[in-house]
């Protein structure tokens, strides 16, 4: 007759210990993640729900009265700067608006941007398109802007109704990048004729 008795190891011991213990570990961490989680949105919502065109923080924290404040004044500069900008706008759409020369402003992709009406009555168009569309446009003016586009100064004539026009189209650019056009058409109908009339005289 054999009698056997099972032995347990140390290392078997320490891990039977060590699971239930690695359990309540687990299951902390668990816990500390939901609770931070909840008690962060409870911090920030204050913050996310901020009007930051007005910004008023009478109830939350002091802490961030310095914030408000820096946000408060940018938010009068950039207002006292948009009212600038928009005046400067209405300047420049009066000054354009009364030019008898043609004046068209474009981006790199051909949008329109800016036109005023002599240019509108020479483009053959009643109200502003939304880009320029080659075959819509004269070819001369076309031409021109392609050129200013590419990076070149244009210059050409344009005949329409009997009038000469001077298209004279330079590029714009910003940080060494070519990001639009400016074309302007200059009736020059006086001056050819006086020409050709100076070069009448001299062969004659």
């Amino acid at each position: 007759l054999r009698i056997a008795c099972t032995q347990t190891t140390l290392g078997a011991i320490a891990l039977e210990v060590a699971q239930p213990i690695l359990w309540l570990v687990a299951l902390a961490l668990i816990l500390s993640a939901l609770l931070a989680s909840s008690l962060a949105r409870q911090i920030t919502r204050p913050i996310n729900s901020m009007d930051l065109e007005q910004p008023d923080l009478d109830k939350p924290y002091e802490e961030l009265a310095p914030l408000v404040g820096r946000i408060r004044e940018q938010n009068r500069t950039i207002s006292r700067q948009m009212e600038e900008l928009r005046q400067r706008q209405r300047e420049f759409s009066a000054l354009a608006a009364n030019m008898s020369e043609g004046l068209l402003i474009l981006n790199n992709r051909y949008t329109i941007l800016s036109v005023n009406q002599s240019a509108l009555t020479l483009l053959g168009e009643t109200s502003q398109p939304e880009s320029l569309r080659q075959d819509r446009t004269p070819q001369e003016v076309w031409t021109a802007a392609a050129e200013a586009l590419a990076g070149h100064h244009g210059e050409t004539f344009f005949q329409s109704e009997g009038r000469i026009f001077e298209i004279l189209a330079s590029p714009v650019t910003s940080s060494g990048q070519v990001t639009g056009a400016m074309v302007l058409m200059v009736d020059v109908t006086e001056r050819e004729e006086r020409e050709n009339l100076r070069r009448e005289f001299s062969a004659n």
